[in-house]
């Protein structure tokens, strides 16, 4: 079973290794870039994964803003869309998640398509709202050339399962009452951390998303 780690201590220790990892500033290898030659890699990584060197996992995401001329108000800005970018990851994830559950697990269940719908975009939309409250923005970067502001927003991994595993039990309770889920609670946390198993296994092959080079 995943565990949660996410104490203030970890969450101050994850942005300081990821800032390290990440460095000051790098040449990008992304050749279609349209930023400054001295623009750090991460701008042109949007969003993805990143393996911290404690084990711990990362989702990130990066906000842009460059169409307005006060530099306060830019940043604020770029915060905004860098939050936005992240929830939009997590409920991306979440819903993947939930959704290959209930293919997995058919049997266990007594609901139609449109039931199966709601119930998974209920699930992801929860867990984007929790788990963004404990986000932090992990670097910054003002292009020296047009004034476009750049922040790195990121959050644990294992926070979110956590949290996913929490609105999955309680939206079972409350399936489970409407008497269309077949299974004991035993069998489903079960086949929940099996899933959840999996998952942690699968992320070791999609933590490539940042460039070598950070």
């Amino acid at each position: 079973m995943l565990r949660h780690n996410g104490s203030h201590t970890a969450a101050v220790l994850a942005i300081a290794i990821l800032s390290t990892a990440l460095g000051c500033s790098s040449t990008p290898t992304n050749s279609t870039s349209t930023t400054s030659a001295d623009s750090p890699a991460w701008i042109d990584n949007p969003n993805g994964f990143f393996d911290q060197e404690d084990g711990s996992k990362v989702i990130y995401a990066v906000g842009i803003a460059a169409d307005n001329p006060n530099p306060a108000a830019r940043r604020n800005q770029a915060l905004a869309r860098g939050r936005s970018e992240l929830a939009r990851t997590i409920s991306t994830r979440c819903q993947s998640l939930v959704v290959d559950y209930m293919q997995t697990n058919r049997d266990l269940y007594d609901m139609d398509g449109a039931s199966s719908v709601e119930y998974y975009e209920d699930i992801s939309r929860q867990v984007s709202d929790e788990t963004l409250i404990g986000s932090q923005q992990a670097r910054a970067w003002r292009d020296p050339e047009d004034g476009t502001y750049y922040v790195l927003m990121m959050l644990n991994f294992d926070d979110m399962i956590m949290e996913y595993k929490a609105k999955m039990q309680a939206a079972y309770q409350r399936e489970a009452q409407r008497q269309r889920i077949k299974a004991s609670a035993e069998d489903f946390e079960s086949k929940l951390d099996e899933q959840l198993a999996k998952l942690d296994a699968m992320e070791a092959t999609e933590l490539n998303s940042l460039p070598s080079d950070l």
